[in-house]
């Protein structure tokens, strides 16, 4: 774990506090490496070195510490071999291109400041292949270029629908729970 200090004036003090002391505990339990950067800072009272412009550090110190790591990752650990049962779900993320009904003319790639991606247009109703029949949407990723466009996911055998209208903007958001089957 890298623990690196706060160099934001306006941030809250206290809860940084007990954050930072939460990932100390869980740390030891766990028994994860740490490079604590933020009590370095602390000790050494360099918190107002860093504050050049109140929100960010100094990215050339990230930049070192990042290669230093890289360079002497044979010198960490393996953290503790815990007896604890995984029981969290399998999450996958869907490709468009694992759908059914694709049209190969609808795909198109776009670009602006923050990505470049290839969308798929969506012009007619795609389906789930049967593979994904049994699992649950949690959220929809989409490029929209449009005002007032309209998004539907719909399990025909249930009626459980979600209808979402959508101005331009290109976003992921979670939607309410929709199961997958024919």
């Amino acid at each position: 774990m890298f623990s690196f200090p706060n160099p934001q004036k306006w941030h809250n003090i206290q809860c940084s506090k007990l954050v930072y002391a939460l990932h100390k505990k869980l740390i030891n339990k766990y028994g994860f490496n740490i490079i604590d950067l933020n009590e370095y800072y602390l000790k050494k009272n360099l918190y107002d070195f860093i504050r050049r412009d109140e929100a960010h550090g100094f990215d050339f110190i990230t930049r070192e510490i990042g290669e230093k790591i890289a360079n002497n990752i044979e010198n960490f650990s393996f953290p503790k071999k815990l007896n604890i049962l995984n029981d969290n779900p399998k999450f996958i993320a869907l490709n468009v291109r694992e759908m059914e009904n694709i049209d190969e003319n609808n795909f198109k790639n776009k670009s602006s400041w923050l990505c470049q991606e290839e969308i798929y247009e969506l012009k007619n109703e795609l389906e789930f292949n049967k593979i994904y029949h049994g699992h649950t949407i949690l959220g929809v990723h989409i490029w929209n270029e449009q005002n007032n466009c309209e998004l539907e996911i719909k399990n025909k055998n249930t009626n459980n629908s979600f209808n979402r209208n959508i101005d331009y903007l290109v976003s992921f958001f979670s939607i309410p729970i929709i199961e997958i089957s024919k």
